[in-house]
């Protein structure tokens, strides 16, 4: 495995890296560092982290001020957004604004995540809304076509892009 470090003069030098199998502990302490160091120069870091937990456990987004936690509708998916702001309170890494979004939502069903986010007590964590399935999104995913080259008229991407104009 070859990980690229960064360094404050914006060098970039591959190193070869060792990993006991199954420890992240050295790629993920690059990583923090990593972060820590770009996020210095922009005003907007975001981190597309991995559908799970480990994210937050590693603690690898520390000083972060909004969490945007994304749901599909399943009950493995609310049981799964619940279980991070749990998690967030048990390794103490505090965020102003915890954003949910719904994810390819039928509307019969957006109504669950909403009582569901309406029975959290944190004052901070809000219901930023819902995003439609895409069959086009769907079909380039499928086929591995870059999500890139959507088109900027789809109404899925515009609803997100909205959604981000709400926090940004």
């Amino acid at each position: 495995m070859y990980l690229v470090t960064l360094y404050e003069s914006g060098t970039i030098k591959p190193k070869k890296i060792k990993s006991k199998k199954g420890c992240y502990c050295s790629v993920n302490n690059t990583l923090k560092r990593v972060i820590d160091v770009l996020s210095k120069n922009y005003d907007v870091v975001l981190i597309d982290a991995p559908a799970g937990l480990e994210y937050f456990s590693r603690k690898t987004g520390r000083n972060v001020t909004d969490l945007v936690i994304v749901s599909d509708a399943s009950k493995m998916g609310i049981h799964t957004m619940k279980r991070i702001l749990e998690l967030t309170k048990e390794v103490d890494l505090l965020f102003e604004n915890i954003w949910i979004v719904g994810n390819r939502f039928p509307d019969n069903v957006k109504e669950i995540l909403e009582k569901e986010v309406a029975s959290i007590k944190e004052k901070n964590v809000k219901l930023l809304g819902f995003i439609a399935n895409s069959e086009e999104i769907s079909t380039m995913n499928l086929i591995g076509e870059n999500l890139l080259l959507l088109n900027n008229e789809n109404d899925a991407y515009k609803k997100a892009k909205d959604l981000y104009a709400k926090i940004i």
